[in-house]
């Protein structure tokens, strides 16, 4: 239910319909915090409408995405808290504070990258790893039935 309250605010916010939009993402964190769901996202969405429509909770709002975001471990929604962040406080004129969260937002973008980097290079070296055994496996398949198929050989040849 948040998830499709979520794609229908976004796509309200690309129509421009914030007001429609702020209520179905207010709809999502409610349903996603009555139900165990991660709010991160959702909260995320709501204050990237509030910040299009200059509400002065903007800033309230995104904070609370970005804690969500560090206690749920959602790296992409952290990455985009902190390039909001920095964008809001430079429309604040909080220029300190704007550098602050930048830095923070290519840190851990490139964190972000690295880790999956790593995790796909270790999900390849699986992947090299089990072609080689299924390769050992077949040879050693071939090498049996080719064992086999001599020791029939030579049972045949010692009977007749």
């Amino acid at each position: 239910m948040p998830v499709i309250l979520d794609t229908l605010a976004v796509i309200e916010m690309e129509k421009g319909n914030f007001a429609d939009a702020t209520e179905k993402l207010k709809k999502a964190i409610k349903h996603a915090s009555e139900n165990g769901y991660n709010l991160a996202y959702y909260r995320k969405n709501l204050a990237k409408c509030y910040i299009a429509t200059e509400k002065k909770e903007s800033g309230s709002v995104l904070h609370e995405a970005l804690v969500s975001a560090l206690e749920e471990g959602d790296k992409f929604s952290q990455i985009e808290c902190y390039q909001l962040l920095s964008y809001f406080h430079e429309k604040e004129g909080n220029l300190k504070l704007s550098l602050s969260n930048y830095k923070k937002f290519h840190e851990t973008e490139k964190q972000f990258t690295h880790d999956e980097a790593s995790r796909r290079l270790k999900m390849l070296k699986v992947a090299a790893e089990l072609d080689k055994a299924k390769a050992d496996a077949e040879e050693h398949k071939n090498i049996a039935k080719e064992k086999e198929l001599n020791l029939k050989e030579a049972h045949h040849r010692i009977k007749n």
